[in-house]
């Protein structure tokens, strides 16, 4: 049955369909408008906490779209990374303020770090059916001591 007047026999067969239950369908052939981005650690320097002993490592940085379509920017998730034996290992994950920054607190370790924000899909703020795209982005920078 087509309950969502898109064309297609519903879930499994309809591709924007996510359950038997699901008659809520988006398009199935929305346009997607790719929005490209950047991220950039802006900061890595030591910081005191009051709850411990040895300084933390303050990672700070920055989200940008290039062609201002901010929403990819703002509550973007971003995940930084230490990379251990060849691997990135996730530290922490933040989500970007209105401003696209983000910022976290993690154990100071000396070593190379990344800050990638995950390539995600946004319905239009307009209410349109076109899908906004948001690109991957990661930067990385190295941490020393002494």
């Amino acid at each position: 049955m087509d309950n969502d007047g898109d064309g297609f026999v519903d879930f499994p067969r309809d591709p924007s369909c996510t359950s038997t239950n699901d008659d809520t369908e988006g398009p199935a052939n929305a346009a997607v408008e790719l929005h490209s981005r950047t991220v950039q650690i802006t900061a890595l320097r030591h910081v005191k906490t009051a709850s411990s002993q040895s300084d933390a490592l303050l990672v700070k940085g920055q989200v940008v779209t290039a062609d201002g379509f901010e929403e990819c920017s703002q509550a973007a998730p971003v995940k930084v990374q230490l990379r251990v034996a060849g691997q990135w290992v996730t530290r922490k994950s933040d989500v970007t303020n209105e401003n696209g920054v983000f910022k976290v607190l993690v154990r100071d370790v000396k070593g190379r770090y990344r800050a990638q924000a995950t390539k995600r899909q946004l319905q239009d703020p307009d209410g349109s059916d076109q899908l906004q795209e948001c690109s991957k982005a990661k930067d990385s920078a190295r941490h020393r001591h002494g």
